[in-house]
């Protein structure tokens, strides 16, 4: 591989880094936006149903707030992606040149990154080339259902469901008396 290979190999890399960390931003941002729309929608519903004395349009918000959950935890899929493959660089660039495996002092020394990927953001191509105990440990981190139970993800959903068959509860009571 010739230097100028390496050097844009390397610039590449770097750029990468800052995809990264800009793309992990960026979910964090959605998450935020997500979340903010199922609560204000949540509390429109429910305000909805207190105001108008009717209790089944709080049952309305339960599903509702289930899309709203599934769509948070796409995004932090995503995230999770992107987060491994920060992780896989990471262990690039802090491995020394001793330890086996690929390591940036390598790749300096050896002018080339050799079987490292260099760009993959997402982590598609890294996956496909690691070892089966890592595929499994990915595929179990960045599935859905993962994401979805992830606490930053669920807590909020959770308490909102909770939250709309206690109102459900509460004002079929206050109906009934």
């Amino acid at each position: 591989m010739s230097k100028n290979t390496f050097e844009y190999q390397l610039d590449v890399l770097r750029d990468e880094i800052t995809t990264i960390h800009t793309r992990i931003g960026a979910f964090d941002d959605l998450a935020f936006r997500v979340k903010g729309w199922a609560a204000t929608l949540w509390a429109i519903l429910v305000g909805y149903a207190v105001s108008e004395d009717v209790p089944g349009c709080v049952l309305v918000s339960i599903p509702l707030m289930v899309v709203f959950w599934l769509l948070d935890a796409l995004f932090k899929r995503y995230q999770h992606h992107v987060r491994a493959r920060m992780g896989i660089i990471e262990r690039f660039l802090n491995s020394t040149s001793d330890q086996s495996g690929e390591s940036l002092a390598q790749a300096f020394r050896d002018q080339s990154f050799g079987p490292f990927v260099v760009h993959d953001p997402m982590c598609f191509q890294t996956v496909k080339r690691a070892d089966a105990n890592f595929q499994a440990y990915f595929k179990r981190k960045v599935s859905v259902l993962s994401a979805a139970l992830t606490r930053n993800v669920c807590l909020l959903y959770v308490g909102l469901i909770v939250g709309s068959v206690g109102m459900y509860v509460y004002l079929l009571a206050t109906n009934g008396t």
